[in-house]
């Protein structure tokens, strides 16, 4: 609507000049001699011609004042003579055109940011600075946007908090490759990460126009920031490098500085003035301050913002006792490294003990495993012997009950046989129960042999 608006306004001021160009047309009247005749004035008129309008007139615009269209009147004046007076001979001039354009906050979101794009790419359009922050405008907005900023002559471009994230920043950077007009890319309060920081750093090493670029409160780690960095090695054009309240931590700090160092050793680097604004970050002072110093001792100027100069400043005084802690902290590395040498001698002597304990033991393990075995055995020996026991005392008891049995049966029936037959029977049965006593003696020998070798064995 708004582009609507300058457009409708662009054409009233075309159809006034056409009234006022009929109006100075009209007013003179050729004379006999062919020169035009003044008609008398008033002595109202004469004062007021005196004195020219310039109500209805649009000032061309000087180079002190911004190239800010004038404020046309609502409705066209009827001229007068003193007007006419005061017209001829000098040339109207031409409307300014519109050279910056805030729409800070105004809800435009993707939709919009297409019809702006398409706006600013437009041959007639020489809009040198816009400002859509504060617009929801994502990464498909950022996106539509960008497509048109080849065409375009902006300068400036500010998209902060516009929820643009690393989609939106690697379209922009894609954008970078096609257009030698932006000067300065703002971007901060978007979420961009370092894969928009990386996407960013490979454009800035081919853009040679761009003097300013704001990536404050725009999630850039260590990664992306030395990306950055890294990349004005290749670009000598970058003054101003905005990182603040970002997430660089302290060894970050240390490879953004290393970088630096690099970028301005470089060629072409003698002439250039950077900027590098990163507080709000984890650096420590020692970073900070040759931060600060680096520029001092080099031929190319690095200038540290002034909240880099206050942080120095109130850190300063702690810079004694920095040192001290700094010299306990190298006494304390030296007491850790004599102490880990001593732990690994104690290793060393451990390992070369248990090499030589391992055979021992090993050793030690072989003769517990033939113990082992030798126990077994005698277990099972006095196993056998138990079991040929108890077969030997079971065959004597029965032999025993047998021979009693027939000693009665003799005893009984004695008087009906020969007694010499009977008495031989008898020594017969007698020999046979001493026989079997023996071998339950024998028997019970070896077993008591075999328990106590099984308990020798169980000793050992």
């Amino acid at each position: 609507l708004l582009l609507r608006s300058l457009a409708s306004r662009s054409g009233r001021i075309r159809v006034r000049e056409a009234r006022l160009d009929a109006a100075l047309s009209s007013a003179e009247t050729p004379s006999v001699c062919g020169s035009p005749s003044i008609s008398p004035i008033p002595r109202r008129a004469r004062s007021a011609a005196a004195r020219p309008t310039t109500r209805g007139v649009l000032r061309p615009p000087t180079a002190g004042n911004s190239p800010r269209l004038a404020r046309p009147p609502l409705a066209v004046r009827t001229l007068s003579t003193a007007d006419v007076q005061s017209a001829r001979g000098a040339a109207v001039p031409r409307p300014a055109r519109l050279g910056s354009l805030s729409l800070r906050g105004v809800g435009c979101g993707p939709a919009g940011a297409v019809a702006i794009g398409r706006t600013v790419s437009h041959r007639e359009c020489v809009l040198r600075a816009i400002d859509l922050s504060g617009n929801p405008l994502g990464d498909e907005g950022a996106a539509a946007f960008a497509r048109g900023l080849p065409a375009s002559s902006i300068a400036k471009l500010s998209l902060g908090c516009a929820s643009i994230g690393d989609r939106g920043a690697a379209a922009l950077a894609s954008a970078l490759y096609s257009t030698d007009s932006l000067r300065a890319l703002h971007l901060p309060h978007n979420p961009i990460g370092d894969p928009g920081a990386n996407a960013l750093a490979v454009a800035l090493a081919v853009h040679a126009s761009l003097r300013t670029l704001d990536l404050n409160h725009a999630a850039v780690a260590d990664e992306g920031a030395v990306a950055l960095v890294r990349a004005l090695q290749d670009n000598c054009s970058l003054r101003t490098l905005c990182l603040e309240q970002n997430n660089i931590s302290a060894d970050g700090g240390h490879s953004l500085l290393r970088e630096l160092r690099r970028s301005v050793g470089c060629p072409g680097a003698e002439a250039r003035e950077l900027t590098l604004h990163a507080g709000g970050n984890s650096l420590s002072f020692g970073t900070l301050r040759e931060i600060r110093d680096l520029g001092k001792a080099s031929g190319a100027r690095v200038t540290p913002p002034n909240e880099t100069e206050r942080a120095i400043a109130a850190l300063a005084p702690a810079e004694p006792a920095l040192a001290v802690a700094t010299a306990e902290l190298a006494a304390l590395a030296e007491q850790r490294a004599v102490l880990e040498q001593r732990v690994a001698c104690v290793l060393e002597e451990v390992r070369v003990t248990r090499s030589k304990a391992e055979p021992s033991a090993t050793r030690r393990s072989k003769q517990m495993a033939a113990q082992m075995a030798h126990r077994a055995a005698a277990e099972e020996r006095l196993a056998e012997a138990r079991a040929e026991r108890e077969r030997e005392h079971g065959a004597f008891v029965a032999a025993r009950d047998e021979l009693q049995e027939r000693v009665r049966t003799a005893q009984d029936s004695c008087m009906l046989f020969d007694m010499s037959a009977s008495v031989a029977e008898i020594q017969r049965l007698e020999a046979a129960l001493a026989s079997a006593v023996a071998r339950t003696g024998e028997a019970n020998t070896r077993r008591v042999r075999a328990e106590e070798a099984c308990v020798a064995a169980s000793n050992t």
